[in-house]
């Protein structure tokens, strides 16, 4: 096999392997856990980071008027961090749920200001009680306008 083949394979082969770093490095999702975040506020806050959590009991505050929420994010040990976000939450946003949230942390790592939310949906599936049973008003209200 002559030179200029291998020397081409070679171009080819490392130009594959930077794309698909570089790939890699835009798709892949980390996000740093509440402790992390806050351990790391003052280095973090100039950049838009993920911190991923569970929503604690009792802190979900949702202001539908002004489309602002509010809730704390905890690693379920002692670090917590107070998210606020803007907008319309996720559907299956709900205390005890995980979530990741993307934004800036502010440098004191008490506050976190959320651009987007990602929550964590179960991976199990479960059929419902009574398949076959349909309700036939509910139907009808859907359908048609009265």
């Amino acid at each position: 096999m002559p030179r200029k083949w291998i020397f081409g394979l070679l171009i080819i082969g490392a130009c594959i392997v930077g794309i698909s770093v570089i790939t890699m490095r835009q798709y892949s999702v980390y996000f740093y856990t509440p402790q992390e975040a806050k351990a790391q506020a003052m280095e973090l806050s100039q950049k838009e980071i993920k911190v991923g959590g569970m929503v604690k009991p009792d802190s979900l505050h949702w202001n539908a008027t002004a489309l602002s929420l509010s809730f704390i994010l905890t690693d379920l040990q002692a670090t917590e961090i107070e998210v606020q976000y803007h907008g319309s939450p996720p559907d299956l946003l709900k205390e005890n749920a995980g979530v990741v949230a993307q934004g800036r942390i502010m440098q004191t790592g008490l506050l976190f200001d959320a651009v987007k939310l990602m929550v964590k949906h179960s991976e199990e599936y479960k059929v419902p009680k009574d398949q076959h049973a349909i309700n036939p008003e509910l139907l009808k209200q859907s359908m048609f306008k009265e």
